[in-house]
């Protein structure tokens, strides 16, 4: 079997070295290309699982976000800064224009002004204008479904006669109570980016007027890459936007190649046939590749939360002791150590570490006696039967669910494991059916608020767990539009505790974003989001 399996890994490494001499690249005035010369020039990525779709309105899976950001800009981005050990990161405290060369609000908070650069083109050729940007957040508003609408409602718009093109290279938004959060929705890179308005309306149908359908394997931006071309279930191609406006990236070919199986993305990386490899397991991070030939290995703290979730409307996860309960028997340590291998920390709260007013909340610890207890008085010291379901392509999920599964055993809690596509979990995920899984969050917009919004908030769309509580829904709507910092606090670190009496949820852990890629990679810039900002990338 071990034979069998290097053999295929070996046909894979052969496959994937063809591929990318077949690429090819510009080369300089009088010179011949050479496979060297196009491999230094292209930058392959192994991803786990197939996108779900290209909509930037609708798409909420990572993989697709950070695969479709690269193709479209935003009207503004977080800048740039160098972090205390040097690397480059962004800040979310400093945001600057994009396709916006300049933007301001008025005195009271409620008109934001953005001026557009001048030239912009889009991959078609077609210019931006105002009327670009109006559409891109009107089409949202029209579709009425979402994660942009769910953003744009957050931030007081819920109107298109709120958002004004007054001429080609002004763009307004009009508020009715102020918000500092606007410009950062707006600098959301996956769901917040601005479309060509010609391409995508000239692509609409009576069945599907907002061109939903066209926009599952096509895009329309400005960004640094083009789509070359889209073959479902095996790889992404992207070609370089030479026109791009703020310089043409380095690399010219950008790929993403869907390689279903860990261990082949870790031995490509290791073979060099691949640049980067994402969702590796914190075990083949701290061991295979931690000082491998080649590779290097990028860790940084994130605000992302993993946790255990159980729909709160179903029995017996209706019951606040039962979530107690649950939340009492996980030995946070133990997962911390042999789920991440050392590369996290604990989360203690909705809002994680690191995001404004965080308060750590969770007072649960590792007690068994305290789950016994907290069973009986919800009548089920007998136990019960449960599904924990999980998605593919996620190791630590994977291994917490296993992790999880023998602990609740001995509880008398029978817990059936069940893996499910990425497309399918997208699918149950926004229709709120799962009973209990694993999840991982991130505020791509670090602000308290953010997560209140789409996690913990009733009706929230991101909110699986089908949590819901008048208190909360109330702070959640005046933390979002207080401006005095004293106050804010202390909305949102009641707003915390709230949620922690409840128990929706169990927060696992923190864990570390794991860049592996090759060591002759460059360029790097960490974003909150995690997703990779291509066009700063290139080989030394």
């Amino acid at each position: 079997m071990r034979i069998h399996k290097k053999i295929s890994i070996l046909i894979m490494l052969v496959v994937f070295g063809a591929l990318v001499f077949n690429f090819t690249a510009v080369p300089s005035a009088g010179q011949t290309p050479t496979p060297q010369m196009e491999r230094a020039k292209t930058l392959i990525v192994a991803v786990a699982g197939d996108l779900e779709g290209w909509d930037p309105a609708t798409v909420t899976y990572y993989t697709a976000n950070d695969m479709m950001q690269t193709l479209y800009d935003r009207l503004v981005e977080y800048d740039m800064v160098k972090s205390p050990d040097g690397r480059m990161i962004a800040d979310p405290s400093k945001i600057k224009g994009m396709l916006a060369e300049k933007f301001s609000v008025s005195g009271d908070g409620l008109t934001w002004t953005f001026n557009l650069r001048k030239g912009v083109k889009f991959s078609s050729g077609n210019e931006l204008t105002s009327a670009d940007v109006k559409y891109s957040f009107d089409r949202s508003l029209k579709m009425n479904k979402g994660i942009l609408l769910s953003m744009l409602k957050f931030v007081g718009i819920d109107a298109t006669t709120q958002m004004i093109a007054e001429d080609p290279t002004l763009f307004r938004v009009k508020l009715t109570k102020p918000n500092p959060v606007l410009p950062h929705i707006f600098a959301q890179a996956a769901n917040s980016v601005i479309l060509d308005s010609k391409v995508v309306e000239a692509s609409a149908t009576k069945e599907d007027p907002f061109s939903e359908k066209w926009l599952r394997n096509h895009a329309a931006g400005s960004g640094p890459y083009l789509i070359e071309k889209y073959e479902p279930g095996n790889q992404v191609v992207y070609t370089v936007n030479k026109n791009y406006w703020k310089g043409a990236p380095k690399l010219e070919k950008l790929i993403y190649k869907t390689v279903p199986s860990g261990p082949d993305r870790v031995m490509l990386l290791m073979g060099g046939a691949i640049d980067i490899a994402y969702d590796l397991t914190p075990l083949d991070l701290t061991t295979t590749l931690k000082g491998a030939k080649g590779v290097k290995i990028l860790s940084f703290p994130t605000t992302s939360t993993t946790v255990f979730f159980t729909n709160n409307k179903l029995a017996p996860f209706d019951n606040v002791k039962v979530r107690q309960a649950l939340c009492y028997a996980m030995p946070y340590d133990a997962l911390i150590a042999k789920v991440l291998y050392g590369l996290g920390k604990p989360a203690s709260s909705p809002i994680a570490e690191g995001v404004l007013y965080h308060k750590a909340v969770s007072s649960c610890k590792y007690d068994p006696e305290k789950v016994k207890s907290l069973l009986a008085e919800a009548g089920l010291s007998k136990g019960f039967n449960m599904t924990l379901t999980f998605r593919e392509g996620r190791p630590e999920e994977e291994a917490s669910a296993i992790f999880i599964q023998a602990e609740l055993a001995k509880y008398n809690i029978k817990v059936t494991l069940e893996k499910i596509h990425t497309a399918a979990w997208s699918e149950r995920r926004a229709a709120k059916t799962i009973a209990a899984g694993l999840d991982g969050y991130t505020p791509y917009v670090p602000d308290p608020n953010y997560a209140l919004e789409f996690w913990y908030k009733t009706g929230g769309v991101l909110n699986t767990w089908q949590y819901s509580s008048p208190r909360l829904d109330e702070l959640a709507l005046r933390g979002v539009v207080e401006l005095d910092p004293l106050k804010r606090k202390s909305v949102i670190e009641e707003a915390q505790e709230v949620i922690a009496k409840d128990q929706p949820v169990v927060w696992l852990f923190q864990p570390y974003w794991n860049m592996a890629m090759g060591d002759n990679l460059e360029g790097y810039v960490f974003y909150p989001d995690r997703m990779t900002r291509h066009s700063t990338l290139f080989k030394k």
